[in-house]
């Protein structure tokens, strides 16, 4: 950074200095004046901010004597960097000096010496919350100028609009006009010269500001000066309510695109309004009196009508838009160039004249762990003089201890910055550095660059080789273990009691809620929402209490809304009481609605109770005018904790329809049915003529035990099954003695889950005793399932896969685990699964991936209409039966890309909403019942990055080697060691490097000293390592041709560092009296005490009181003394020696600690700890007292114990 000696002694207040003045306003010339006792030369250029056709008028009309413009721009030549924007005026020259570390100086004529002579002081910032600009109710119009703000949105995400090659750069020029009140006139002294010199002057600052930094420069349309007193107002809204009228009535003729009020009212502080016509909103600061006219309240306040709210207090401290400073931070420049260039295409000019400094953006970058990191930070930077740029300066190391340097391996041959990670840390984690843009006359702007550093880390990865059980382990170092069983089975607890209840018509009346009947309907008499919770009055919304007779447990509710959409609720809540009470104390459960047109269950955390409200709190269609919220069907389910068994096979049934037979209950399509040929009933239980009723009798293969089923009947209401029975026979014969089960089918409109006591057999019948109308004989069913015991019925085969053990699946079944997946909407991810269906798979079957399975643009893969989807994205492939596919999907934050067996099947721009981390492998697809995997599956992982394309091809022929042992950065590994990895598929071998050089081992290769050979098994035995040493190792997977070799990743552990000495302070060296800075007695320590100088730790000789008898220890060394006053400052701090002792806070090391301490005075709350400072992290581990008690405090947690004894010492 240049930065003179001069800007380095920059005093607040200079020493008043004579200038030599020019008289008139030459075209240019210099003057000389000292700063800090050097002399320095002003170069000054006048150049006028006035359009051609400037307007200077009063509340009378045109002021035909306009005064000459005075305003001057220039440098002061030995301050490289700086630029000056000052106004020559009869009494004396005001200059504005930016200097290039962002401070302003200000220069004003010394009005009480005369005789030219200046005053310059270091400008004082104003605060950052002075402005009043969000009491302002903003306005949205249509079009043009008229007393309208716009509202567009600014771009998101921190996007810039420019790149750095100067010829896609464009200058933009805004017109601005000034409004100069009464009392701006009485400050100005009552002239025309005066006031119009006042308002240039400051307009010159904001050009400086805005051009430099957003590349937009500013045009003065014209000035209004009000000579008498023209605005009522005396409070700054009432005021800007008058200013945006006259200003879209009467000053019409003037063109804008903002207007600035310059005002100075003592009642209500404010210096400057800002009013806009096309630019976006109004906008007032309100000052402190004495703040005077700064010009960068100009800049905040017309910053505002840009649309910049109160931002960007980062990454300079502050802004124009955070404390009116004179510089626009980067969410600022991003919004003016966004409404310049692509809103308002304002006129394009000329380069910038005046030499400025480039503007540096902050960027925001990631970066890889383990790779070499090239930054392209100049892309989004820019310079209003259009010179060229380059990176003048870096950091050398960042935050996190990443080596960091200048590289020309930028587009075009420039300047980008070489990002090396520290390699000893694990991601993720954020780090930051800052770089200089400068253009060619060394004049730079230095701004940070945020690096997010993460690891490409296998998430979860399941093998399915467990042998057995329904567990499936994750075998990352994660241990995101899956348990797989069937999906919940819900059934329909007993109905209620139907209690209070809101007002509602006789035929759509709460009762309908519970009759099976999706004909009928409860809803409230228009009454909407409810508008107290709990309320008692019938005419407060949509609710209804019910009473379930006993204390019963709910796992869920559901519910089918009405059919027409303007009357559906959005949401409700459902409180559970013991008692008829119903109070906040009471469990309160909001639901979202969602797919309205069905029966959706809504599961729920177990509750018991039995008195239960429900509310309805949001209307669907807000903006209806329908308002008769309810539903056509309620019910309150359970988990009956069942699983679905396997297909049987059909024995024996009765005579039937040609094409609806008996095996068409098995099949999991809603859409064929089982039809009996016109016998409805049977007439003799257990019957085995074809032509008496309707009865099949279905074989399981082997013994079950049955604990319940579900039934969906046939769409003709007239043939509804009313009764029927269940036999259950481990004969193929049934007898009267065998076990049965009597079904009362209701609502069959849906599914029926029946719940009954387990029963063992293998056989089983089901006939139909009674329908609708008997004389109706088409009786049967769609659907018929049988449930088992989850335990004894796993929900899946073990069979053999492409690699070892797959899962075969057959029937409904779900594996997942909570958490661990990728979940932010921008998060990479890779995910691959090996499938062999054994069927065309359903619509809406889903295979795996992440997030909830009902939300409709989920990360799963999943068929619709027989063609492969992702996150609801249809990828034009049919997945192939009976035969084995690597599917695999990557996104990298912005573009999906999916493959067939490592080939390229599409790509596709898109944004995935945020899904919670659950992991889950063929899932039940909510409200599809049918729509389950059936097949095949081996292998499913997840990583946190988007594979390559090579990458994904690596993958298809067995991948890389994952799940060190020791874990990737593990510290305190013994010197003997056995190294573990994870192999990957098609048993491969393995080259293993090891290496205590980072780069040394990632660019090995066989030929390299770190080569350890070529092993068979997946470990490696090591003997002598160094202690305390970073070692570094990679696995490289080999396979059986020898030429496919898929690269490792490079892990790392640190070895054991035994101490050779132990930590102590005695505080026996230094003389009594002594303070404690600078002490270096000891052991275990690499310098001295380094405290404050008056934090009053003072050494003293001898003791420092007798230990408690029970300890056989005496010392006379010295000890530490400390007046206990709060206002004292209590850190002091002394660095081990990394040598000779090794304390690492970020292991599992144990570590021990003892001192003596005594608390000496009456003073009940006095404070000591003592302990470990973590120098890279900042965490802490401290023991001893605080306020009087026995505390622990520090990263590890907070813990406090007893009040700790006074005036006696402790061990």
């Amino acid at each position: 950074m240049l930065i003179s000696s001069l800007l380095l002694c920059a005093a607040l207040q200079q020493a008043p200095s004579q200038l030599a003045l020019p008289s008139g306003l030459p075209d240019h010339f210099v003057t000389t004046l000292e700063v800090n006792g050097k002399s320095v030369r002003m170069q000054l250029q006048r150049r006028s901010l006035r359009a051609d056709e400037f307007v200077l008028e009063n509340s009378s009309g045109v002021i035909l004597e306009v005064p000459e413009s005075r305003t001057y721009f220039g440098v002061i030549a030995e301050l490289p960097g700086s630029v000056v924007a000052a106004s020559l005026e009869p009494y004396g020259l005001r200059a504005s000096i930016f200097l290039p570390n962002g401070q302003l100086l200000r220069m004003a004529p010394n009005k009480s010496r005369g005789n030219n002579w200046h005053t310059i002081r270091v400008a004082e910032d104003p605060p950052l919350d002075m402005c009043g600009s969000d009491d302002v109710h903003l306005k949205e119009d249509a079009d043009h100028s008229n007393n309208r703000s716009v509202s567009t949105p600014p771009p998101s995400g921190g996007s810039h609009y420019l790149s750095p090659y100067p010829w896609n750069w464009t200058m933009r020029k805004s017109r601005i006009a000034f409004d100069s009140t009464y009392d701006h006139w009485l400050r100005e002294g009552q002239t025309v010269a005066g006031v119009t010199a006042s308002v240039e002057y400051q307009l010159a600052e904001n050009d400086l500001m805005c051009s430099r930094d957003a590349m937009v420069s500013y045009e003065l349309t014209g000035i209004v000066m009000r000579q008498t007193p023209f605005y009522a107002g005396t409070t700054s809204y009432a005021l800007l309510s008058e200013f945006a009228n006259e200003w879209s009535t009467n000053q019409q003729h003037i063109p804008y695109e903002s207007v600035v009020l310059l005002a100075d009212y003592q009642g209500d502080g404010i210096a400057g309004l800002a009013y806009v016509g096309t630019l976006g909103s109004w906008g007032y600061a309100g000052l402190f009196w004495d703040r005077g006219y700064s010009p960068g309240i100009i800049g905040h306040e017309v910053g505002h009508n840009w649309g910049c709210g109160h931002i960007d207090c980062w990454p300079w401290g502050g802004s124009a838009m955070c404390g009116s400073w004179l510089l626009y931070g980067p969410e600022s420049t991003d919004i003016i160039q966004w409404r310049a260039n692509d809103y308002l295409k304002l006129a394009i000019i000329d380069p910038y004249e005046t030499p400025v400094r480039p503007y540096a953006n902050p960027d925001w970058m990631t970066a890889d762990s383990q790779r070499d990191n090239e930054f392209d930070v100049l892309d989004n930077d820019y310079d209003a003089n259009f010179d060229y740029l380059h990176i003048s300066g870096v950091d050398p190391t960042s935050d996190e201890g990443a080596t960091l340097s200048i590289v020309g391996n930028g587009p075009g041959g420039r300047d980008v910055i070489l990002y090396q990670p520290d390699r000893t840390k694990l991601g993720p984690y954020s780090d930051s550095f800052w770089y200089a843009a400068a253009d060619f006359g060394g004049l730079e702007h230095w701004t940070p660059v945020t690096v997010e550093v993460n690891e490409r880390n296998l998430v979860a990865s399941y093998k399915f080789e467990e042998g057995a059980g329904a567990e499936l382990l994750d075998s990352s170092p994660n241990n995101y273990h899956m348990h797989a069983a069937g999906p919940a089975i819900y059934a329909d607890t007993q109905d209620p009691n139907i209690g209070n209840g809101c007002n509602s018509s006789p035929w759509e009346n709460s009762g309908n809620l519970f009759d099976n009947d999706h004909g009928s309907v409860f809803a409230s008499s228009d009454q909407g929402v409810v508008i107290t919770s709990f309320t008692t009055d019938p005419a407060d919304g949509t609710w209804v209490e019910l009473d379930f007779g006993a204390s019963t447990t709910f796992d869920g509710w559901r519910h089918l809304d009405q059919d027409s959409s303007r009357k559906w609720v959005g949401k409700s809540v459902l409180y559970f009481s013991p008692d008829s009470f119903f109070d906040s104390n009471d469990l309160a459960i909001e639901i979202e609605h969602h797919s309205h047109g069905d029966n959706v269950t809504y599961p729920f955390a177990a509750v018991t109770a039995r008195f239960v409200r429900w509310e309805v709190i949001e209307q669907y269609d807000q903006s209806s005018t329908q308002h008769s919220l309810g539903a056509k069907e309620t019910s309150f389910v359970y988990n009956a904790n069942m699983v679905e068994l396997a297909m049987p096979s059909v024995v024996l049934e009765s005579n039937s329809q040609a094409g609806n037979g008996a095996a068409n209950l098995f099949d999991n399509d809603d859409n064929s049915a089982f039809i009996s040929d016109n016998q409805g009933a049977v007439g003799a239980a257990l019957t085995t003529n074809p032509n008496d009723g309707t009865w099949v009798e279905f074989d399981y293969q082997s013994q079950q035990t049955f604990e319940g089923a579900t039934f969906l009947d046939l769409s003709n209401a007239a043939a509804y099954v009313t009764t029927s029975t269940m036999w259950f026979s481990n004969s193929p014969t049934f007898a009267a003695s065998d076990p049965s089960v009597t079904i009362h089918h209701t609502n069959q409109q849906e599914l029926q889950v029946i719940d009954f006591p387990a029963v063992q057999a293998r056989y089983v019948r089901w006939e139909v005793n009674n329908a609708t109308f008997s004389f109706i004989r088409t009786t049967g069913g769609r659907e018929l399932k049988l449930f088992g015991d989850p335990v004894l019925n796993s929900p899946f085969n073990r069979v053999a896969g492409p690699f070892g053990d797959g899962l075969e699946i057959e029937s409904r079944f779900s594996a997942n685990v909570a958490t661990g997946a990728p979940t932010a909407s921008d998060q990479a991810f890779t995910m691959s699964v090996y499938v062999n269906p054994s069927v065309n798979l359903n619509d809406r079957t889903l295979i795996s991936g992440i997030g909830d399975t009902g939300a409709s643009d989920a990360r799963y893969l999943e068929v619709r209409n027989n063609s492969l989807h992702f996150a609801g994205i249809d990828i034009g492939f049919s997945l192939p039966t009976h035969s084995w596919t690597m599917l695999t999907a990557t996104y990298d934050g912005s573009e999906l890309r999916v493959y067939d067996n490592a080939v390229l099947l599409g790509t596709f721009s898109t944004s995935l909403s945020a899904s919670d981390g659950s992991i889950h492998l063929a899932p039940a697809s909510p409200n599809y019942p049918n729509a389950f995997y059936q097949g095949l599956i081996d292998e499913f992982s997840i990583w946190d990055y988007a594979m390559s394309d090579a990458e994904v091809a690596d993958l298809a022929i067995g991948g890389a080697a994952c799940g060190p042992t020791p874990f990737d950065t593990q510290r305190n590994i013994n010197s003997s060691q056995r190294l573990e990895w994870v192999a990957a598929l098609n048993s491969p071998q393995h080259d293993v490097y090891l290496a205590t050089d980072y780069y040394q081992v990632r660019d090995a290769t066989t030929a390299s000293s770190s080569y350890y050979g070529r092993q068979a098994n997946n470990y490696l035995d090591l003997q002598n390592l160094n202690p305390g040493q970073w070692y570094y190792w990679r696995v490289d997977e080999v396979y059986a041709n020898g030429v496919d070799i898929v690269e490792g990743k490079v892990w790392r552990f640190k070895t054991y560092l035994p101490w050779t000495t132990v930590i102590s302070e005695g505080f026996g060296d230094g003389n009594s009296g002594d303070h404690l800075d600078g002490l270096a007695g000891g052991s275990g320590f690499s310098s001295a005490w380094s405290v404050p100088a008056n934090n009053d730790y003072i050494r003293y000789s001898g003791s420092i009181g007798a230990f408690p008898t029970n300890l056989p220890l005496t010392e006379t060394d010295g000890y530490l003394q400390r007046r206990a006053t709060s206002s004292l400052p209590m850190e002091g701090q002394r660095t081990f020696d990394s040598t000779a002792v090794e304390v690492d806070m970020s292991s599992d090391t144990t570590i021990y600690m003892s001192f003596a301490l005594s608390l000496n005075g009456g003073s009940n709350n006095m404070s000591a700890l003592v302990g470990l400072l973590d120098s890279t992290t900042g965490d802490t581990i401290l023991a001893g007292v605080e306020d009087g008690n026995w505390a622990i405090r520090g990263a590890a947690g907070d813990l406090t114990g007893a009040s700790a004894a006074r005036n006696q010492t402790t061990f």
